[in-house]
């Protein structure tokens, strides 16, 4: 992995009424081109030997995917070094910093694989853990990109970028035009001092990103933007 500091190259705020650290969707560019190629070659071939990717370890949102820790073959140990290296010098000294939580485990980690033919997108879902990741390894295709609903236009990523959202918020894969898109998609058991620990359920009806955040952060550490008032039944 090539040695980057760890500054943000993008940041977006969610307006949901109040303001805290998880209102924020920031983007880092932290990986090298040969890692991410690594990667994308490692994964292929994973898939190949296991009779194709998986289309259904997802009840809530499938994707066309497989999991990081079966990719790597003979060369699996050095796999699981950057993915140790990704852990410790970029998701724990971010987490720590840009939203006051300890980096605990990944629930999941996977390379997910968009192509027009199979799967150009997701739908919008939340995920199941309070924050998650993207990484971004290629760039050769049209279209495509995280779809933040309250952002209401998808943010591209280049090649070796880290987004880091709330994965409470509704959020979906921009459909791709052409060519082949592969994300590394983590999701990231923390624990904070902010975080309730409430869980979603998969098959909750709608609500607005406003009430999920609600649950997830304690009302001590919620500032109210004085502009904004949106009000609830909590």
């Amino acid at each position: 992995m090539t040695k980057k500091s760890l500054h943000s190259i993008k940041d977006w705020k969610i307006d949901v009424g109040f303001q805290h650290p998880l209102c924020s969707i920031r983007s880092y560019h932290i990986f090298s081109q040969k890692d991410c190629n690594n990667i994308i070659e490692a994964g292929e071939e994973a898939a190949q030997k296991q009779g194709g990717w998986t289309t259904d370890r997802h009840d809530e949102a499938p994707t066309t995917d497989i999991p990081f820790d079966i990719i790597g073959g003979s060369y699996k140990l050095i796999f699981q070094k950057w993915k140790n290296r990704l852990i410790r010098k970029i998701l724990t000294p971010i987490l720590f910093r840009d939203y006051h939580a300890k980096f605990i485990s990944f629930e999941d980690f996977f390379l997910v694989r968009y192509t027009t033919e199979s799967q150009p997108g997701l739908k919008i879902h939340r995920d199941g853990t309070v924050i998650s990741c993207v990484i971004q390894l290629n760039n050769d295709f049209e279209g495509g990109g995280t779809y933040i609903e309250n952002l209401g236009h998808p943010l591209r990523h280049n090649t070796g970028d880290i987004c880091i959202h709330s994965g409470w918020f509704r959020h979906g894969a921009y459909p791709i035009q052409s060519g082949i898109r592969y994300v590394l998609i983590g999701f990231c058991n923390i624990e904070a001092k902010w975080y309730t620990h409430h869980k979603l359920q998969p098959s909750a009806p709608y609500e607005p990103d406003h009430k999920t955040l609600r649950r997830a952060i304690k009302p001590e550490f919620r500032i109210l933007n004085s502009s904004i008032r949106i009000t609830d039944n909590k």
